[in-house]
């Protein structure tokens, strides 16, 4: 048995994937896993949402950690990105020389994780799969490894009153605004009255977390009425930028009304 080839499969399931944080060159990097029978190598995914060195698209490596094995090892190994079904989605093969603290890497021909999320994820969760065996020929298949990531998300409701609002001038100070989430984050933002092109009157909402690591990834905003009813609405969705835009501040223009 111990000279047989084994047969690794590693799945790394991505919660929340459509709100990953991370710009150009920036990498979400999954738990170690190791494989006892490869000489007890240890192995990581990285992925890189919007893109590594000289591409712009995905990008998925598989990185050799630190590891009791050989210092140069010679393995199979193939990438790739599952659907639903668990069926197989932009397969990728590969036999590669690892040395410790080496990676190697597939590119996933997408502009934006739109494309991805349109067709081939459901419930937000991307699943990557990763094999890895030995040998040529049939190989002992060992049970999988899985391991599990969540994007940690939080959805933020407020209800701001606006004193006299149909009275209020143009380029007055702004309405400053104060909120705190469940969690403990301040949600700080202020309102501003301009004047547009079209002598029409637009009001200016700009939030910003208090926490920088926080990041507003969609923002939707309403005029309600004295009524509650909407009168006029806006939505920033920056989830799916090639460029991660800086999301902390969000301006969101709507025209004031009178009522």
């Amino acid at each position: 048995m111990n000279n047989k080839n084994r047969e690794y499969t590693f799945f790394w399931f991505i919660e929340n994937f459509s709100y990953c944080w991370h710009k150009s060159r920036e990498s979400l990097v999954s738990p170690i896993f190791t494989t006892d029978g490869l000489e007890s190598t240890a192995w990581t995914l990285k992925l890189y949402p919007r893109g590594s060195i000289h591409l712009c698209g995905i990008y998925a490596c598989l990185y050799r950690n630190e590891d009791d094995g050989s210092d140069m090892f010679v393995m199979n190994y193939s990438q790739s990105m599952v659907s639903g079904k668990i069926s197989d989605s932009f397969l990728k093969k590969f036999t590669a020389n690892f040395s410790k603290k080496s990676s190697k890497g597939c590119f996933f021909k997408f502009k934006t994780p739109l494309q991805i999320l349109a067709k081939h994820i459901t419930n937000d969760t991307l699943t990557m799969r990763c094999k890895l065996w030995n040998g040529e020929g049939n190989a002992d298949k060992v049970a999988p490894i899985c391991a599990r990531t969540r994007i940690g998300i939080e959805h933020i409701s407020l209800l701001y009153e606006v004193e006299d609002f149909s009275a209020v001038e143009s380029n007055s100070k702004p309405v400053q605004i104060r909120s705190r989430t469940n969690k403990g984050c301040v949600i700080l933002g202020s309102l501003h009255f301009k004047d547009s092109m079209c002598h029409e009157k637009n009001v200016v909402l700009e939030i910003k977390p208090s926490d920088n690591n926080q990041i507003l990834s969609k923002c939707k905003i309403y005029l309600l009425d004295t009524s509650g009813n909407i009168i006029k609405s806006t939505e920033i969705d920056s989830r799916f930028e090639v460029e991660r835009k800086e999301t902390q501040r969000l301006p969101l223009f709507l025209k004031k009304m009178k009522f």
